[in-house]
Formats: C-alpha cells, structure tokens, sequence
C-alpha cells in the first residue's frame, strides 16, 4: 500500500509540474522515471512503459493534428516539451496504482477511460493548452481514444506484485 501512495503521489507532483512549470519540469519528469525504473519498476516493465508511452504520444499527437488538442504555443499542431514529460512519466503509474483498471472487471477501463479524458479537460484549465471542440466533445472524444489505449495495455500489462 505504502508503494502504491508513493507511485500515484510521486506521478501526481510530476503531473502538476508540468502542468504549471512547463518544459522545465522535464527534468522532474526524467528523473521520476529512471528513479521508477531503477527501484520500482518489475523486471519486463521499463519495455513495456516505453511501449505504452510511445503509443500514447502517438495518439495525442494526432489529435493534435486533428484538432482535438491545440498547443498555442506550438506554431505547428506537434506536442510540447512538457506534454513529451506527461507521457514520460504516465507508464509508471500504469503498472502500479492504476492497476485496478486491469485487475478487475472490464468495466473499470471504462472508469479509467473517463477519469484519463477528465485530466485533460482538467489540464486545459491549469496548461496552455486548449480544446477547440469543447468540453463535452472532447470528453467523448477521449473517453474513447483512452478505452482503446486502456484495452492495449489491459492486454499487455505485466503483473506487478507491489
């Protein structure tokens, strides 16, 4: 229990940092992860978060593209540095303190899947970031896209026994 509160805060302080810092807080990022890697981390698990967070820059980078995520910053639809670092450190939480969402029964990645699209709308109010098709259309839009990304991993997740 101890190190499951100690993976969801250490991501947590991260997340925020990223949100509010920007691409600065890469470094945190960076760290958090070879520090997951090194003490937390199952032997196949640092394949498998480089896998998952590859793939999951991948899809918000299309929907970057396609105009669901808008960076203004960004003088091109490509994802900023400080939104690399969310999908840096997000796969150390996968394993571990959202492991309910595989665990139990296929329901929870529908739970998973709407909690995920709410930090984006949660995102958008803290990051410069916007969401050009509204609240409610990008809620939906991300419920979805994370349900595929959840059933992904729910099929290749290996079991962490902390």
């Amino acid at each position: 229990m101890r190190a499951m509160l100690l993976n969801i805060a250490g991501f947590q302080v991260v997340w925020f940092a990223l949100i509010l810092i920007g691409d600065l807080a890469i470094i945190a990022a960076i760290g958090w992860c070879v520090w997951h890697v090194l003490r937390v981390a199952e032997p196949l698990e640092p394949k498998y978060m480089v896998l998952w967070g590859v793939i999951g820059l991948a899809i918000d980078q299309i929907l970057s593209f396609v105009g669901v995520l808008r960076f203004p910053e960004m003088s091109l639809p490509v994802l900023p540095l400080w939104f690399v670092g969310l999908w840096i450190v997000f796969p150390t939480v996968l394993n571990h303190s959202l492991r309910w969402v595989w665990n139990g029964h296929p329901i929870w990645t529908v739970f998973g899947a709407m909690g995920a699209a709410l930090t984006y709308l949660g995102g958008a109010r803290l990051a410069p970031v916007e969401l050009p098709l509204g609240d409610l259309t990008t809620f939906a839009i991300l419920t979805v896209t994370w349900l595929f990304f959840f059933n992904l991993v729910r099929r290749s997740v290996p079991r962490a026994t902390t």
